[in-house]
This record gives structure tokens, C-alpha cells and sequence, in this order.
């Protein structure tokens, strides 16, 4: 996982715990690192290890592998079979995409992309939470997170940006599918092609 997916999902994934447990602390301490890791480059590494002993992940080299030996929904990229029609992009044409990674948390499926458009070459990672009541939950993180998210309508969807510090890697959007969070983390300077990728998922 990258640090753009890595910050957006550890706030979500305390927010889930937030809606469950009705407490604010360990998010406000939590939220107070991460924020603290932007601003001080010594305190990077101790934020990537404290994030990353939070998440116990298995990995797969495909998501062929993951869906052969699990029963996990997941939104991925399919430029072969029919869209969730998410969005519409009439260069979609030239976008394509190979996965290349499947990384399993425990609030999360991720899948981590190549993908092709034009001359650019960029990657792309799909994080689908695997709990519901997904509104809620993100209006949770939403309101005690104040700042962190702006709302965007992208071909009439509606989407929570997220960009990433200077030291990361990836920009991020946040929406709801079947009540679940979902998130697109898109590698900086190619968030150009966020329709494309919105116009090409599917529901495996």
C-alpha cells in the first residue's frame, strides 16, 4: 500500500471504530500523528510504522488469486465486461489498466493498478472497505476531520477529495457503493484521469 491510501484508509478505518465505539480520542491522537508526519520529516517513519502495525495485511499477486480463494465483493478496473456506468468519459477508449497486486487488511481490500492513457503511465490503487453502513461512517470521519475532505461532483457523481501531503505519493477520492466506503487513490499529477478510471469499475 501507498501513503496516500495508507492515511485516507487509517482515518477511516478509526472512524469505523469511532461509529461503533462513540469515541473520539484515539482518532484525535491518531489524526495528531499523521498531521504531525506531514509538517516533520523525522516523524515519517515513525508514522508509516505505527499505520502499517495497525493493518495486518496478506498479499496476492493478482486479483484472479484473491478472487479464486475468497468471497470478498470488491470494485476493480474491467475495461472487458460492462461498467458500473460511474461517471462518463468519452476518451475512455484510450484508458487502459492491469492489476498487479491485491493487499488484504483488516477493514480493507486493495487493488493496485497500472494503467495506460495516451502517453501517461500511472498508478492506481482501489481500496473497498468490507463493512457497510458506509454514509455513516464516513460522515463520521467527514465531521471530526474537519478540512481534511472537499466535496466534487465528477460527471454527476458525488466524491470526497482527499490530496496527499507533499511526501506522498498518491491524491485520493472517497464515495459510497453498494453502503460501502470505497476510495480511489490516483498517483499525483494524473488525477486528470480520475473519470476514466470512474467509468471503468466493476463490481467483482
Amino acid at each position: 500500500m501507498k501513503r496516500g491510501t495508507i492515511i485516507i484508509c487509517i482515518l477511516l478505518c478509526m472512524g469505523l471504530a469511532g461509529c461503533r465505539n462513540n469515541s473520539g480520542a484515539a482518532l484525535s491522537e491518531t489524526v495528531q500523528r499523521v498531521n504531525n508526519g506531514y509538517t516533520n520529516l523525522e516523524t515519517l517513519q515513525e508514522r508509516d510504522e505505527v499505520i502499517m502495525e495497525s493493518m495486518a495485511n496478506q498479499e496476492y499477486d493478482s486479483l484472479d488469486d484473491f478472487l479464486k480463494s475468497n468471497n470478498e465483493s470488491v470494485v476493480a478496473l474491467n475495461l472487458q465486461t460492462s461498467s458500473m456506468g460511474i461517471a462518463s468519459d468519452s476518451n475512455a477508449t484510450s484508458f487502459s489498466a492491469k492489476d498487479t497486486n491485491v493487499s488484504v487488511s483488516d477493514s480493507f481490500v486493495f487493488v493496485t493498478y497500472e494503467c495506460t492513457s495516451g502517453d501517461d503511465i500511472f498508478k492506481v490503487v482501489l481500496a473497498t472497505c468490507k463493512y457497510e453502513n458506509g454514509l455513516e461512517q464516513l460522515n463520521y470521519v467527514i465531521d471530526t476531520n474537519p478540512g481534511v475532505f472537499s466535496e466534487e461532483d465528477l460527471g454527476g457523481v458525488t466524491v470526497y477529495y482527499g490530496p496527499g501531503s507533499e511526501y506522498d505519493w498518491f491524491d485520493s477520492y472517497t464515495m459510497i457503493i453498494n453502503d460501502k466506503i470505497f476510495i480511489i487513490d490516483i498517483e499525483k499529477d494524473y488525477t486528470q484521469h480520475i473519470e476514466e478510471v470512474l467509468t471503468n469499475l466493476v463490481l467483482q
